[in-house]
């Protein structure tokens, strides 16, 4: 005879089960708890239930957004003993709903009900307590090994006395962590689990019990796996999209996200602390890029952090943070910019293409802060040809738009983003504060520690045995051994899909220059007393280790830590 009661509670989702079995011979309790969790290094997201099966077990039933896990039914026969040994199987049926990407995984834990500690025993027993004080042999194990059909089951010596559950077709043995049922999509799934218990008559009447918890734990992204993008990552890392933007904030992205996206997926994060928008992407090389340039503006009045800048990551310096000792220079009221229209055969570029007073108030200095804002300018891509490998015979040129919004004219991965000199780019008032001394060519591959990347990025290291741009462009042929870096080919897939470096010149003493022929993007690395290193690129060729003086106004990309 079995009886069932339902208790519904609304109080945190609270859902009181009581399944009462009153059985006039043996019976085999299974305690079947259940739980729900989604599970990630970063972030658990719980709410609960609570289901009491007769004496009093509980289980937990933790929702979110992307699980939903429910039994549905419990049916474990009683057994009547016989001298050979009677065999009788039951089931417990789950409903699992899920709209995770990846899917969910499904375990089962089976541990004493009668352990009421927080911690209980773990345990494959199914175990009379009343017979078993007594001294009575009370205690029906799972089998040892092997794995039977029912048929195979019914008819061994080497299950008596024992029980087990239903893989597929056949009963293995039950073990303490035991995984069910992997699956790999999104979806409803009804689940059965079956369970099989043979037992003569040397057991004693009464209720053997074990109590299983059934836990569905919804699968990580796979970053081999096409559908594994940033949404994906952050979704499974438990992290939100920033205020009303529908956007995930630059600030939130770890290693483990980014190790969660499959190669090549690009998406737009905005940047907390003012709002603007970037296009970043899974490049080759296995680091999360920036595939715009940095457009922060820079303000003597305001005061960068830990909690929203690269500053004291590298020590894990909490309290560190940063006031320039300058604010940006604004040059977004500069006329109309002149690019290169051509090169030189001689590959020393167009200097006679300058734009002297665009960035009024900088002056030349290897040691402090100084930045430019250009405004909202993007530059058009012109395709090199095989015409004259040696040198462009056409630049890129300017044009505007209004706001930094996320397309900019449809070309919002070429925004020039703002200049910095190395001092700006790497966050500091005085490098040679930040050295320790005044810098000297000894202190080539001195690695700065801070920048004014977003919390979570950092500067390319730049140094020739540690260099994230030579790893960049050599994972892409674009540098290296029988590398395209020396022809037009080289030259065109650096500002293309997936990387789209900008042609957009570079500042010095105030002057813009080589607008739409050179582009230079600043790292971490000093390289000798007055230098750091940057990747650059011109008519010639790229040179991704060049030592270039620390005054010029560069731009900066950033890629996560």
């Amino acid at each position: 005879m079995l009886q069932r009661s339902y208790n519904q509670h609304n109080s945190h989702n609270k859902i009181t089960n009581k399944l009462l079995y009153v059985l006039p011979g043996m019976a085999l309790i299974i305690v079947a708890a259940l739980a729900v969790l989604k599970t990630s290094t970063l972030a658990t997201d719980t709410a609960s239930a609570v289901a009491d099966y007769g004496r009093g077990a509980t289980f937990s039933v933790q929702q979110d957004l992307s699980l939903n896990i429910a039994i549905n039914d419990i049916d474990i026969p009683e057994i009547t003993p016989t001298a050979t040994g009677a065999f009788q199987s039951g089931s417990v049926s789950l409903t699992v709903d899920t709209s995770n990407t990846f899917g969910y995984t499904l375990k089962m834990y089976a541990y004493d009900p009668y352990d009421t500690s927080s911690t209980p025993t773990a345990t494959t027993n199914l175990t009379n307590p009343t017979a078993l004080s007594s001294g009575a042999d009370a205690i029906i194990e799972t089998i040892a090994s092997g794995s039977y059909t029912e048929a195979e089951f019914i008819a061994s010596s080497a299950t008596v006395n024992k029980w087990a559950y239903k893989n597929g077709t056949n009963y293995v043995p039950v073990t303490t962590e035991t995984t069910l049922t992997p699956h790999d999509s999104q979806g409803v799934y009804n689940e059965m689990v079956t369970f099989g218990a043979k037992v003569n008559s040397e057991k004693p009447n009464g209720l053997y019990s074990v109590t299983l918890n059934f836990v569905a734990t919804v699968n990580p992204p796979d970053a081999s796996d096409p559908r594994s993008g940033f949404a994906q990552a952050f979704q499974y890392a438990g992290v939100d999209t920033y205020g009303t933007t529908g956007l995930y904030a630059m600030q939130d992205m770890t290693s483990t996200i980014c190790g969660y996206v499959y190669n090549e997926k690009t998406a737009q994060m905005v940047d907390k602390r003012d709002g603007k928008v970037y296009w970043v992407t899974k490049l080759a090389d296995g680091n999360c890029w920036m595939t715009q340039n940095l457009d922060l503006d820079l303000s003597a009045s305001t005061t960068l952090t830990h909690a929203d800048t690269d500053l004291g990551w590298t020590n894990l310096d909490t309290n560190a943070t940063w006031t320039p000792l300058r604010s940006t220079i604004d040059s977004t009221s500069y006329g109309n910019i002149t690019t290169c229209s051509s090169e030189s055969s001689a590959g020393t570029g167009c200097w006679g293409q300058t734009n002297t007073g665009f960035a009024s108030g900088w002056t030349n200095d290897n040691n402090t802060p100084y930045s430019d804002n250009p405004g909202y300018r993007y530059m058009t891509f012109t395709d090199r040809t095989a015409t004259n490998p040696a040198w462009y015979s056409n630049g890129d040129t300017f044009a505007n738009c209004s706001t930094q919004d996320t397309n900019c004219g449809g070309q919002g991965h070429y925004m020039i983003g703002n200049y910095y000199n190395f001092a700006a780019a790497n966050a500091t008032n005085s490098v040679e504060s930040t050295v320790g001394h005044t810098v000297t060519d000894s202190d080539a591959n001195f690695v700065m520690p801070n920048s004014i990347c977003p919390k979570g990025w950092r500067m390319p290291k730049g140094q020739s045995s540690d260099n994230d741009f030579i790893t960049l462009l050599t994972t892409y042929n674009i540098y290296g051994t029988g590398a395209i870096a020396f022809n037009y080919q080289g030259l065109n897939a650096i500002r293309r899909d997936p990387l789209y470096f900008v042609r957009s010149g570079h500042v010095d003493g105030g002057t813009l220059l080589n607008a739409g022929a050179h582009s230079n993007v600043w790292s971490s690395t000093i390289s000798a007393a007055s230098n750091g290193r940057d990747l650059g690129f011109d008519g010639t060729g790229i040179y991704p280790a060049s030592s270039t003086n620390r005054l010029y106004g560069f731009a900066v990309r950033c890629l996560a830590r």
